[in-house]
């Protein structure tokens, strides 16, 4: 009798071992890249190629990635090649170092918004209107984008609150002709409520993959550019609603399509 109670201890240990084995084994979190050696632009590079992405908006991001992995931060804090995190949201970055720095020896930068507008333009349409507000940052895209100054507005300019977040914002981009193309290269975007207005909090390119997707954005002002690998669109939604600041209010945008 004794022996086969201990045999059934043995067979629940083993079970118990097998089930630890098995969680410890699964990865939480996500796969990142902070693009700062020339073997990382050069794989962003070739994703932005195959997605369809012109040469000359490839050309202009990958433009300020190389000046980011050239600031004092990208050099002392950043490593090359792909990092795993244990979250689904990890703060990774240490803003205060990265702004001393920036103090220090300062470099032309640039935001979320801006990053993703370079890089998608050219898959967005809408009616052309003088009657919209430009803002700081429409002002600040390069030179040859001046033009499209108007596209920028509509997809990122701030909109009186009428109703839920979601539909405030499909009924802004409507009312101003909006169209998002098809393809393999999506824009992401959060949205929340601030003051009454809601606003774009951030937002960064969508690429299909193999395995998954991968997720391209610049962090936050001075903060990295970073490529990141997830295994479902479900994983960018709880990476998104994992950052600081983004109000209780909320909707996420797959080009026009909430999810």
């Amino acid at each position: 009798m004794k022996r086969y109670i201990f045999r059934a201890i043995i067979a629940a240990m083993t079970g118990i071992f097998l089930l630890l084995s098995f969680v410890s084994c699964g990865k939480a979190g996500y796969q990142y890249n902070n693009l700062i050696s020339e073997e990382d632009m050069t794989e962003l590079s070739e994703i932005m190629v195959s997605a369809g992405i012109p040469d000359l908006d490839a050309g202009a991001v990958l433009e300020y990635v190389n000046i980011h992995s050239n600031s004092d931060f990208a050099k002392e804090s950043l490593a090359g090649g792909w990092q795993q995190t244990a979250k689904s949201y990890q703060k990774i970055y240490d803003y205060t170092d990265a702004l001393t720095k920036y103090t220090k020896r300062g470099f032309e930068d640039i935001n979320c918004r801006q990053a993703a507008f370079i890089v998608y333009h050219s898959f967005f349409q809408a009616q052309e209107s003088d009657k919209l507000m430009e803002q700081k940052e429409s002002r600040e895209l390069p030179e040859y984008l001046k033009g499209e100054a108007y596209k920028y507005e509509i997809l990122f300019g701030p909109i009186q609150m009428d109703g839920t977040v979601e539909n405030t914002v499909l009924n802004a981009w409507r009312s101003n002709g909006a169209v998002f193309g098809e393809g393999s290269a999506h824009l992401v975007s959060l949205w929340g409520v601030n003051d009454g207005m809601v606003a774009n909090y951030h937002a960064g390119l969508m690429f299909e993959a193999e395995e998954g997707v991968l997720f391209f954005e610049k962090t936050d002002p001075i903060l990295p550019f970073q490529l990141s690998h997830f295994t479902s669109m479900d994983e960018i939604k709880s990476y998104l609603l994992g950052r600081e600041g983004v109000p209780d209010q909320n909707a996420v945008f797959i080009d026009d399509r909430p999810f």
